[in-house]
C-alpha cells in the first residue's frame, strides 16, 4: 500500500520546499556574519541538518555560538510548522511552544551595559515569530489577523 505513494519523491519535494523556507528565516535571524548568508539543509530521511557554506557542510555543533544554534532550530521548528500548516488536508494543530527562546541571547546574570542591542535582538525572535503567524493565518484561513 505504501509504495503507491512514491515516497522518495514526495521527501524531494518536501526537503527542497524545506530547505528554502528554514534558509529564508534564518536570513532574518541573528545568525553570524561569518557564516551568511544561510543556507541550511535537513533530511527528512535521516535528520541530518547542517548549513553548507560553499563545498563545506558545517554540523550544527561546528558554528559556535548559543546564537547560530537558536536560529537553526528556531528556521527548521517555524518551517517545519509552516509547510504543515499551510498544507489542505493537514491534520496536524498548528501552534509551537517555545520555552524562553530569548536565554540564548541572556543567560542569568549576564548584562554588558548595552540595553537597547539586547532588546533589539529579543525583539527579532519574536517579529520573526508574529510575521510566521500571520502568513500561516492568511494562508490557512484566508484572512489576516491583525495584532
Amino acid at each position: 500500500m505504501i509504495t503507491t505513494y512514491n515516497l522518495s519523491e514526495k521527501y524531494a519535494k518536501y526537503e527542497k520546499r524545506l530547505n528554502n523556507i528554514m534558509t529564508q528565516i534564518c536570513n532574518q535571524l541573528d545568525f553570524e556574519q561569518e557564516l551568511k548568508p544561510a543556507n541550511l539543509y535537513f533530511s527528512l530521511e535521516s535528520f541530518d541538518f547542517y548549513h553548507k557554506l560553499g563545498e563545506q557542510k558545517i554540523r550544527l555543533h561546528e558554528m559556535g555560538s548559543g546564537a547560530n544554534w537558536l536560529a537553526c532550530h528556531l528556521s527548521l521548528f517555524l518551517s517545519i510548522l509552516y509547510i504543515l500548516s499551510t498544507e489542505k488536508k493537514s491534520c496536524i494543530p498548528t501552534f509551537l511552544f517555545l520555552d524562553q527562546p530569548s536565554q540564548v541571547y541572556f543567560p542569568s546574570g549576564f548584562y554588558d551595559g548595552k540595553k537597547k542591542t539586547q532588546m533589539s535582538k529579543k525583539w527579532r525572535i519574536y517579529l520573526i515569530l508574529l510575521l510566521l503567524f500571520w502568513v500561516i493565518s492568511i494562508r490557512k484561513w484566508g484572512v489576516c489577523l491583525k495584532l
